[in-house]
């Protein structure tokens, strides 16, 4: 007899036709694996009895998993979840555009971009769906994306940016999925603001560096690492030299100020970090205008993506990470997902001395 403790986790609402709730959650739980290759399904009257509903209604919400390859049916033996084994053909683009920060919002236009052209030398069709809502308006699932997986118009989606409020929703989307995040997640391409802090304070203390700053806008992880790094190296640094900011708007004119803010102390670190790099176009304006000595007064590390390098009339390190790499990595790990895999891949930077 099937354990029916998978389905009874469905509590229909009102308001949605219930063979639509069953055909979602019967979806995500097969992309979830809660439902594996090679399960049977109960019966369609046990699952009538389950949700208390007519066969008719459990047929209509097996039928589009039956036409997406999703669920088998064997006359007079049952219906069993397939291998999931499909080529990717349609795919969703989902980016948030709130323009929080004109480094994120450059970022993710430049990977969109760059999975357009992927996606093209593949064959894959894209649907973007571009969510313009407020922040505080993404705590609920975007309904053109809804739409788009409930009529069938997308294999798998590819989420370019998430935040904590739009998260929840997105990682529980019943459809194969790929998030870009920040750290380790099922599902995910990660790219680590720690990994640069690591990066660069090892390369500080290979360049002889006592002390150390860090300009930032990323998030308290990056420099929560970076201070640690310094402390196992025996690098010195200071909570006035640790310099992040929250603010959103010109990052060219806020990174111009964080380095007055750091600059006009009385004593100033040897190196410094700053991340990303539109802070750094405003860091290298002030250093230029202030004609400091670099390298010799300061050894200086900056962000970078490799397909939007900066100029700086002096020497500096880089720390860059791949555009093509994270797309590359996106689309792998959404073929991977589409097979029934949950990846996890990173995209690590690399350091560039002396750019």
């Amino acid at each position: 007899m099937n354990d029916l403790s998978v389905y009874q986790k469905l509590k229909p609402i009102d308001g949605v036709a219930l063979n639509l709730q069953i055909s979602r959650f019967l979806r995500q739980a097969i992309y979830s694996n809660d439902l594996p290759a090679g399960l049977k399904l109960p019966s369609v009257r046990e699952l009538a009895k389950v949700w208390d509903t007519s066969i008719f209604t459990i047929q209509c919400a097996l039928a589009p998993l039956m036409e997406d390859g999703l669920i088998v049916s064997r006359p007079r033996i049952g219906a069993f979840i397939t291998e999931r084994k499909k080529d990717l053909k349609y795919v969703g683009i989902y980016c948030n555009h709130t323009m929080r920060w004109a480094s994120d919002d450059m970022f993710c236009s430049m990977l969109t971009s760059m999975l357009f052209r992927k996606f093209a030398e593949k064959g894959v069709n894209v649907l973007t769906l571009f969510d313009p809502r407020p922040d505080e308006e993404q705590t609920e699932p975007f309904q053109p994306l809804m739409e788009a997986i409930e009529f069938r118009q997308i294999q798998a989606v590819a989420v370019v940016d998430s935040t904590k409020h739009n998260r929840p929703w997105l990682e529980k989307l019943p459809i194969a999925k790929t998030l870009l995040s920040g750290r380790p997640r099922e599902n995910a391409v990660r790219v680590e603001s720690q990994d640069y802090a690591i990066l660069a304070v090892r390369r500080f203390a290979e360049l002889g560096c006592e002390s150390i700053g860090l300009i930032s806008n990323a998030s308290q992880n990056l420099a929560s690492t970076f201070i640690s790094e310094a402390k196992t190296l025996g690098l010195a640094t200071k909570p006035e030299w640790i310099i992040i900011t929250e603010a959103i708007g010109n990052l060219e004119s806020l990174g111009f100020g964080m380095f007055d803010a750091l600059w006009d102390q009385d004593e100033h670190p040897d190196g410094l970090l700053v991340f990303p790099d539109v802070l750094a176009k405003g860091v290298v304006q002030n250093m230029l205008a202030r004609k400091l000595h670099i390298p010799d007064k300061l050894k200086v590390i900056l962000h970078q993506n490799k397909e939007a390098p900066h100029f700086a009339p002096f020497p500096f390190d880089v720390i860059q990470v791949s555009i093509e790499e994270c797309a590359e990595a996106v689309i792998g790990a959404l073929e991977q997902a589409l097979d029934g895999s949950s990846p996890v891949v990173t995209v690590l930077p690399r350091l560039i001395a002396n750019n």
